[in-house]
């Protein structure tokens, strides 16, 4: 074979070379690129495998003498055109490019998944930290809020309260004695049942008390007005006092100018015979109102003896003993009737409701 014939076959074998390097890479190129979106590297390693193998079974094909050619056309092939290089080489260069582009997508999905990670970890300590904040928010929001009262709730209080003063010790507190035996008849009643002679005298003694007076006081006088709205305040507005004349103390009454005014005239003294023993024993606050327990004996007095007989029912029909002086004890003061006066709070003041017998 001449110089000439062996030229033209490498220059052949050179074009079929770039041409299998050129197929060759493009195949390459499609399969790593398929294992870097579906991550089935293996898959792509065994296609270009079997190309490589059917290239390298063609080439076989061609004998003896073209496995020759391949040596010395690859010598020529670096000499006559430095940068295509190889087959093997551009191989090399290309995997090598698109093993890095893997490497690349693989750090930066686990730097994805890494930082996914992270950000529901932040997303979860923010969710943490705002339920914390509004259950701290809710907290200070409830300890600076005045606590409401629960009107099913049971207070007790103390029998010396400012509140059983006000309500009991204002009903029961006036110039009569007799006055407070009026709420304890043996039996319940109601703010309406109270006599009128005895609204009369409390609510002319509670007056008087917030002028700093008293109902024997010379020059003490109240209007119609402060008497109507007293009786409001202390029985209720459907209790009717009538405007009239109601006895000792003697208070005239001027209805052109609407005023009771003390009179000159004084009372006489009548000694009775009926007594009353009553004794606060408990306080409670329940429901908005004020219930204030009372134990109540029924006494008769004697003159010659100077000494009161109790009895522990409105009828006197028990008897407890007979006392010098009202010495009482405890056990004595348990044994008498025990009523329940309950009282309506309206605007500071206490409106008398009812007196129930409990026992």
């Amino acid at each position: 074979m001449n110089t000439e014939q062996q030229n033209e076959q490498n220059l052949n074998y050179q074009v079929q070379t770039q041409t299998t390097g050129q197929t060759m890479g493009q195949q390459t190129a499609q399969a790593a690129q398929t294992a870097q979106y579906t991550q089935t590297a293996q898959t792509a390693t065994t296609q270009y495998n079997q190309v490589a193998g059917q290239a390298a079974t063609t080439t076989t094909a061609q004998g003896t003498q073209t496995m020759q050619y391949q040596q010395v056309a690859r010598q020529e092939t670096m000499q006559i055109n430095p940068k295509i290089g190889s087959f093997n080489e551009l191989y090399d260069q290309q995997g090598a490019a698109e093993a890095k582009n893997q490497q690349l997508t693989t750090t930066t999905n686990q730097k994805g998944g890494v930082g996914t990670a992270i950000l529901i970890v932040i997303l979860f300590l923010a969710l943490i930290g705002l339920v914390g904040y509004i259950l701290y928010t809710k907290g200070v929001t409830n300890k600076d809020k005045p606590a409401t009262n629960n009107s099913n709730q049971t207070i007790n209080l103390s029998i010396d309260d400012e509140k059983v003063i006000n309500s009991y010790g204002v009903i029961t507190s006036s110039y009569f004695d007799q006055v407070e035996s009026e709420y304890f008849v043996g039996k319940s009643i109601t703010a309406k049942d109270v006599p009128n002679y005895v609204a009369y005298v409390v609510a002319a003694t509670d007056i008087l008390k917030d002028k700093n007076m008293g109902v024997l006081d010379n020059g003490a006088s109240f209007t119609v007005e402060e008497l109507n709205k007293k009786i409001d305040e202390l029985y209720g507005t459907d209790y009717e006092l009538p405007i009239q004349h109601y006895g000792c103390p003697i208070y005239d009454y001027n209805e052109s100018t609407q005023t009771f005014t003390k009179s000159e005239l004084g009372c006489g003294f009548e000694a009775k015979e009926n007594v009353l023993f009553d004794q606060v024993v408990m306080a409670e606050e329940k429901n908005n109102e004020l219930n204030v327990y009372v134990r109540v004996l029924y006494g008769t007095f004697n003159f010659e003896k100077n000494t009161t007989t109790y009895f522990s029912d409105y009828g006197k029909t028990n008897a407890i003993g007979e006392f010098y002086d009202n010495n009482l004890s405890l056990s004595d003061i348990a044994k008498g009737s025990l009523y329940k006066l309950t009282f309506t709070e309206k605007e500071g003041t206490f409106q008398f409701k009812s007196s129930e017998l409990v026992s």
